[in-house]
């Protein structure tokens, strides 16, 4: 089946739009004929079901979504599209536009940021994504720009699409993001590059009832902060991959995530932060809640350069498991190569505490309420207080409780 998608990527290829970066796409499509598609033995698929991912994924897929389009930007089919989205209630001094357009403008960026990407990159989809992307979206905040309100990205796709964003940010900008992925299937890529002092701050919601293929990819320099907050409603296959890079000299690093999982939905999560520079600090705490016959992975590293010394760095993932069906794997990991670094890496796996239980029953409340309460205060404990917690709500509301 690898094949034939193989097949199907490479006709994908031959339409390359003539373009400024016609030069990276075709570098990224020759990288991902060079190594192939993952599968079974390929380290990070291990748990993604990749048969049924190439049996039923198809390039040319269509669907019917309902559209409304209240976002600062919006993305139809992986592409930026001004028309529907707000410009006018951004600030005049940023700048936002199509990644070729970009591309043309501010070559020192965006070109070199696409070759570095592209030659250090390993994972197959997130070349695909280099290889087949249009219509992709450059943000730019200046030096000094402090924006008041959070900008607001949703995703609309009636076709299987290819979004990809990046991010520059000016010394000492400051910026929050809030990302809205809708229903249907997506190979994405979100890029961070921030410059000494710059902090962003992403909240990342995904609705997903397809397959939901995800990359990050940072650059952090000196004193500056990217914080990631992600809830993820699980689908037949979500795959997150995150990978991080601190080089600059006290740069900060936080990536929560909380999965919502029932049915035979699945995800598969994983982290690699690399610490480059002395007295870098970073935080993964990855939570999931599995329902009915759904499954969970995560995989993490935090690995350490020689010179990193004064580290600070700590990875923990919960999992919650309500079903005798459902499957939690996990696997943190450290590679340090420092003298002097403070790290931590665990994970636990759990049911709901059945002292809890009865203790919450002996206060007049029923089973079902009384369990829909630890599973709660098992999300929020994650959750940032900004956060939408209407999702969380739906999702309790929705589950069965057996027993």
């Amino acid at each position: 089946m690898s094949s034939t998608f193989i097949n199907d990527f490479e006709k994908q290829c031959e339409a390359f739009p003539k373009d400024v970066l016609q030069a990276y796409r075709k570098e990224a499509c020759r990288k991902l004929c060079l190594q192939g598609v993952p599968d079974k033995k390929t380290e990070g698929y291990r748990y993604f079901p990749l048969n049924a991912f190439y049996q039923s994924f198809s390039f040319e897929g269509t669907r019917q979504q309902e559209k409304r389009y209240d976002a600062d930007l919006t993305f139809i089919n992986g592409k930026f599209v001004s028309e529907k989205s707000h410009l006018n209630r951004l600030p005049k001094q940023m700048i936002v536009m199509p990644i070729e357009e970009a591309a043309k403008q501010f070559p020192h960026f965006v070109g070199r940021r696409m070759k570095e990407t592209i030659a250090e990159e390993k994972d197959s989809f997130a070349l695909l994504n280099a290889a087949l992307h249009s219509g992709g979206l450059f943000i730019y905040v200046p030096p000094g720009m402090k924006l008041e309100k959070p900008l607001s990205i949703e995703f609309f796709s009636q076709k299987v699409s290819m979004p990809r964003v990046l991010f520059f940010l000016g010394a000492d900008a400051t910026m929050q993001c809030e990302m809205k992925g809708l229903p249907g299937d997506q190979i994405s890529a979100i890029d961070c590059v921030l410059d000494d002092r710059a902090k962003l701050k992403i909240f990342d919601y995904r609705q997903c009832d397809g397959w939901d293929l995800e990359t990050w990819r940072a650059q952090l320099k000196q004193k500056s902060s990217l914080e990631i907050y992600a809830l993820t409603e699980g689908s037949c296959g979500v795959r997150r991959d995150y990978q991080i890079d601190l080089c600059g000299e006290e740069s900060f690093a936080r990536v929560h995530s909380l999965g919502l999982l029932q049915r035979n939905d699945q995800i598969d999560l994983h982290t690699l932060i690399r610490h480059k520079a002395e007295m870098t600090h970073s935080d993964q705490w990855v939570k999931s809640v599995l329902a009915d016959q759904s499954k969970a992975s995560f995989t993490g590293k935090i690995y350490v350069d020689p010179i990193a010394q004064k580290t600070r760095a700590y990875q923990l993932n919960n999992s919650m498991i309500l079903s005798d069906h459902a499957m939690s794997n996990s696997q943190p990991n450290l590679e340090i190569y420092a003298d002097d670094v403070k790290a931590s890496h665990g994970a636990t796996i759990t049911q709901i505490d059945p002292v809890q239980l009865h203790y919450l029953q002996t206060r007049g409340l029923n089973r079902d309420k009384s369990r829909q309460l630890l599973i709660e205060g098992f999300c929020r404990e994650l959750f940032y207080p900004q956060f939408e917690q209407e999702r969380l709500v739906n999702f309790l509301n929705g589950l069965k409780y057996a027993g």
